[in-house]
């Protein structure tokens, strides 16, 4: 069955429809109706639009206020960046630069940057400088330090020492040679006798009470050797000898033989001297250092225990 039974219902439909079409509110002439179905406007109003030919992609087309446009912008493909290094810093920068304006059709692009390399390495140290890696390099393999060789060493005398060259010295042992302390001797200027003899007789200890000879003995062990020094003037003698029997001990008209040490008898070949003389001692005894000329404080004996001393 018909909606509309009258022609004024369907007119009153017709006429609300093209009032809410048009937007207008006033009462509508039936006789009207095709003038203002065609004034009716159709799809988006274009009227405030403002592109331009040269806002729109290249061969597209858009429809502005009515007006069939053809796109302008080029097509523009991204290209490869700028790639750069600080060497100081190490950082690596990238850039990328349109050389006209346009339509990237591609929204991204790659590129390599080649680092300088520095291979794999043994480094032996040495007395100079070395580089082990240059600024702005990249490693491609392991950079080694060897250490450092080490040697020891013992001192036997005095000097400089120097290692050898890429050495250290881990350990330095000091075995420098030195006199042992001053030994005292048990008798000063003893007058009971005298000494004579040679290196081949030996040295001969006389009694005599009193001699004119004064002498410094001293007691001696096994195994240690003694350093003698003796300073003598003109006008002065000395000798020196070894015995294991105490001539102390000696009465009149008794001699010991000893082992013979140095005589100096003629005083006129010596103004100042320094005599010095090492005595390898193999069994304890008594070590004799007369002096002539009525004990003439000019002749000056030290005794040292050198049993620190190496051969």
């Amino acid at each position: 069955m018909p909606t509309h039974q009258t022609l004024g219902s369907l007119f009153t439909d017709i006429a609300d429809a093209i009032r809410s079409k048009d937007g207008t509110t006033s009462t509508i002439v039936a006789d009207t109706f095709p003038t203002r179905i065609l004034n009716i406007p159709s799809g988006t109003d274009t009227s405030d639009a403002d592109a331009t030919a040269a806002d729109i992609r290249s061969n597209k087309t858009a429809y502005v206020d009515g007006v069939k446009l053809i796109g302008t912008i080029q097509n523009r493909i991204l290209p490869n960046p700028v790639l750069g290094l600080n060497p100081n810093t190490g950082v690596v920068s990238a850039t990328v630069t349109l050389p006209q304006p346009g339509y990237v059709v591609a929204d991204s692009s790659n590129g390599t940057l080649q680092l300088s390399t520095i291979p794999g390495a043994t480094i032996t140290p040495s007395n100079t400088s070395q580089v082990a890696a240059t600024s702005g390099g990249y490693t491609t393999g392991i950079i080694t330090v060897d250490p450092v060789p080490e040697e020891t060493l013992t001192i036997t005398s005095n000097g400089t020492y120097t290692p050898t060259v890429g050495h250290w010295f881990s350990s330095v042992t000091a075995s420098v040679q030195s006199p042992g302390a001053a030994l005292v001797p048990i008798e000063t200027n003893f007058q009971a006798g005298y000494m004579s003899g040679s290196t081949a007789q030996g040295q001969i200890w006389h009694y005599e009470d009193p001699a004119l000879c004064y002498s410094d003995i001293y007691e001696v062990t096994a195994g240690p050797r003694f350093f003698i020094s003796c300073t003598a003037h003109p006008g002065t003698r000395f000798r020196a000898g070894f015995f294991t029997t105490d001539v102390r001990t000696l009465g009149p008209g008794e001699t010991t033989t000893g082992e013979y040490i140095v005589q100096v008898t003629d005083p006129a070949a010596y103004r100042s001297i320094n005599w010095q003389s090492t005595v390898n001692v193999g069994v304890d005894g008594y070590l004799v250092i007369q002096k002539e000329n009525a004990g003439n404080p000019d002749v000056k004996v030290v005794v040292y225990n050198c049993d620190s001393w190496e051969e």
